[in-house]
């Protein structure tokens, strides 16, 4: 809310962010200003010590972040969730091994946030991370390879691991 006072100069007070659907499942979060849905694409995340929110309302563009604190995640806390393909990347990598597994994860949620368009459910393992030799990253989405249409980041804020996805159509 205070970002929309900051970049859309609209008060706290009148922004509803709405993050179920009439059945009550979860949604991506949409933004109503006094009952009107704003456009554009919303996506927020959380931990314990932090909140991000990120937007763009640029037409035709998706965006999802995540961030995890990995201090509170156990060894092979995500392993289900990783392909063969990916375990076996993260696992070439050595003492990078723990915190490359919760990287995965994290861009898995920050893509599934950016891709997900009809409400199906977040199934990690339908969603693949890769990482390239230039130390770029993808992923593949439902089968689809989403490398053309998007930007994968990852950062470290304070001890904190914040990953962005934004896909173009």
């Amino acid at each position: 809310r205070l970002l929309l006072l900051e970049y859309r100069q609209i008060p706290p007070e009148e922004v509803e962010i709405l993050s179920r659907d009439a059945s009550r499942r979860g949604i991506r979060p949409m933004i109503a200003h006094r009952g009107t849905s704003l456009s554009g694409c919303f996506s927020l995340t959380h931990t314990e010590q932090r909140i991000a929110a990120a937007g763009t309302n640029e037409e035709n563009t998706w965006i999802g972040i995540d961030l995890v604190t990995p201090a509170v995640i156990k060894p092979n806390q995500f392993h289900w969730a990783l392909t063969e393909a990916e375990k076996e990347w993260i696992a070439r990598r050595g003492d990078e091994a723990h915190t490359l597994a919760i990287t995965f994860w994290s861009l898995k949620e920050a893509t599934y946030k950016a891709a997900n368009r009809d409400g199906e459910g977040f199934n990690p393992q339908e969603i693949e991370i890769r990482h390239d030799e230039e130390s770029h990253w993808a992923a593949t989405y439902l089968g689809c390879d989403l490398a053309n249409t998007g930007e994968w980041s990852v950062e470290q804020v304070g001890g904190d691991i914040l990953t962005r996805v934004l896909l173009r159509s």
